[in-house]
Order: C-alpha cells, then structure tokens, then sequence
C-alpha cells in the first residue's frame, strides 16, 4: 500500500510524500525479511523498493529530485539484493 500511495504522490508531484512513503515500504519490507530471511517473494519487493527510490531520487531519465549519491546508494541495495536472488534462483531472470 506504501509502493502504491507513493506512485500516486509522485504523480500529483508531492515528491516529499512519495519518498516518505517508500521510506515506510522500505522499512516494512526490511522488517519482512529480517522475520523470514529466506523469502524470496520478501526480498524481491525489498529489491523494488529501493529501484523505485532510486529513480525517484535520480536514477532514472526525465523529472527527478537530482540526489545521484542517494539514488546510488538504493540502486547498491538493489542489486545486492538482486544478486541474492539470482544465486538462489539462477533460472529466475
């Protein structure tokens, strides 16, 4: 529900909003994965999690917030998570 009201703040232009509200999804999939550290389904949205922050702080092309360092940082989580994933499932792409 935090992805979704981001997406919708972020297109009414609230970016503060929608930050906050992929921080709370951040940290609400962080506590997911810390109770069932082998779910792969967890991790995964934790992975987009930290895309979607990501793009919205400057990783993506077109409007975003210019923060190249924090959206960096998101994008190492996400692949960090990325590769995770791919060594549990290698056939998953």
């Amino acid at each position: 529900a935090y992805n979704e009201l981001a997406l919708s703040r972020n297109a009414a232009q609230d970016a503060d909003g929608a930050i906050a509200n992929l921080e709370q999804a951040i940290a609400l999939r962080t506590r997911l994965v810390g109770a069932a550290p082998n779910s792969v389904g967890y991790r995964r949205n934790l992975m987009l999690g930290y895309g979607h922050l990501s793009e919205l702080l400057g990783a993506r092309t077109g409007e975003h917030l210019g923060d190249y360092e924090g959206a960096r940082r998101n994008l190492e989580k996400a692949v960090e998570i990325a590769r995770w994933l791919s060594e549990r499932d290698p056939q998953d792409r």
